[in-house]
């Protein structure tokens, strides 16, 4: 299956941020979604996830009936969960 993958603003802007090798990792995970090393799902919500890439987390949540991953937010180990 291929799933549509779309940032929120805030991911967007977390993204530009970081140097070029930052956004490459980062990207190359999500785009690897949702397969791949370091995925765990959220307690409490019924299709949250977060991946681990370094110290950086990316939260996100997969809807399976249209094949749309949201990327929700993207940041630092203490910043993101706030």
């Amino acid at each position: 299956m291929i799933y549509t993958i779309k940032f929120k603003k805030q991911a967007k802007k977390f993204l530009v941020s970081r140097s070029t090798k930052e956004q490459r990792q980062l990207l190359t995970a999500i785009y690897n979604l949702p397969s791949g090393k370091h995925i765990s799902k959220m307690e409490g919500y019924a299709n949250r996830y977060r991946l681990r890439v370094g110290s950086v987390r990316v939260i996100y949540e997969i809807y399976n009936d249209v094949l749309v991953i949201l990327i929700l937010k993207i940041g630092n180990l203490g910043d993101v969960y706030k």
